[in-house]
């Protein structure tokens, strides 16, 4: 190949990058008490991912919206360095010398006034200061070299973002009438993220809320409540209208070939653009693990939003956010799905009143079975 063809070729897939990474104003401070400031940005493209404690979801937080990042010693030893003495059995063997092990717990300040308490799965940064450019990475446990004392070990401690100032978002909270209420979730449009509202009686709210619009997604004994907007995160604005229903007719094929454990998919709904679409999808599977303990002569069926783009002429899937995960039991009544306007593109501050009385006004889809 000739070479300035293999170099322009080399440079369009590990070039620069497609877009300018999210940045920051930053200060660090480190463990030994020095700091530096200066402008702090994402490496590639991948967020700072954490593991709220006491949950099962990861959680992808924006440079935006953080004030502050505190890194806190969970525990801290020195260690020998071993080995298996055989292969495939338990019995070690310990060597001269030692070496630090620090375990940390994270947490996390962002401008909503929520503090998420987690361990961190992935934090890359870059870091230009007037000492010069660095790269900070945050990590769940940190291994110093051996013979290395604690003291020795310097970690990024504290970083803060001066010009990230807490914001009071306000909740959205609503009360239903008409049907058992179950559940509600809401997908965050700019962030892409479901929450899960409180329930008590027949009302909910959302809590801890971030600025912006959401889509809510309301489970009763007897139907599922979606609002469907067709907002699209701000970098995945100026897209091309979609061709529908050629678009949705594609999409419906690419679902059932994507890689999924639930044999019976059905797509409902797409909105958006051709750089940003989201479909309803609905996912049905009658045997899985321990489905006869937990689901004899029923079902698990899922309520998804899908996003999707098409760099040219194929669709290609990017994530899948689940609004709904049920347990159907045999004498369960199958849930009729409609799509509710009212229901997308929610701002914080709003209170709703949603009465099965207004069905004649919502989008009837299908029941869920």
């Amino acid at each position: 190949m000739n070479i300035r063809i293999y170099c322009m070729i080399l440079l369009l897939f590990t070039g620069l990058s497609y877009g300018k990474s999210p940045e920051a104003k930053a200060k660090i401070v480190f463990s030994d008490g020095h700091e530096e400031t200066g402008i702090l940005s994402i490496i590639g493209s991948r967020p700072l991912v954490v593991h709220p404690l006491g949950t099962k979801r990861q959680r992808k937080i924006k440079i935006e919206d953080i004030v502050s990042i505190q890194q806190h010693v969970e525990k801290a030893s020195m260690e020998k360095p071993w080995a298996f003495k055989e292969s495939g059995k338990a019995e070690k063997v310990y060597f001269d010398g030692e070496y630090a092990v620090i375990n940390f717990w994270t947490e996390v300040l962002l401008i909503s006034g929520e503090r998420i308490k987690s361990h961190v799965i992935s934090a890359a940064y870059r870091f230009k200061s007037d000492a010069g450019k660095s790269k900070i990475f945050l990590k769940r446990q940190i291994k110093g070299k051996l013979n290395v004392p604690m003291l020795e070990i310097i970690y990024p401690e504290l970083i803060v973002f001066p010009e990230h100032i807490t914001t009071d978002v306000p909740n959205i909270s609503g009360n239903f009438v008409g049907e058992k209420l179950e559940k509600v979730t809401a997908m965050d449009l700019e962030r892409e993220f479901v929450v899960h509202a409180k329930v008590e009686g027949q009302s909910f709210e959302f809590e801890d809320l971030l600025p912006g619009q959401y889509d809510l997604c309301i489970q009763t004994d007897q139907s599922v409540l979606l609002g469907m907007s067709a907002v699209v995160p701000k970098d995945k604005e100026g897209g091309k209208p979609l061709d529908l229903p050629k678009d949705l007719e594609t999409i419906q094929k690419n679902t059932m070939m994507a890689d999924d454990f639930f044999p019976i998919r059905q797509v409902f709904r797409l909105v958006g653009t051709k750089k940003y679409a989201k479909s309803v999808v609905f996912k049905k599977r009658v045997k899985y693990f321990a489905s006869e303990r937990h689901t004899p002569g029923g079902f698990l069926w899922h309520l998804e939003l899908w996003s999707w783009h098409t760099p040219g002429i194929e669709w290609k899937v990017d994530k899948r956010f689940i609004m709904v995960r049920h347990k159907q039991q045999k004498d369960e009544t199958n849930r009729k799905l409609y799509i509710v306007e009212t229901l997308g593109a929610v701002s914080p501050g709003a209170t709703l009143s949603i009465n099965m009385d207004s069905q004649n006004e919502w989008d009837f889809i299908q029941e869920l079975k």
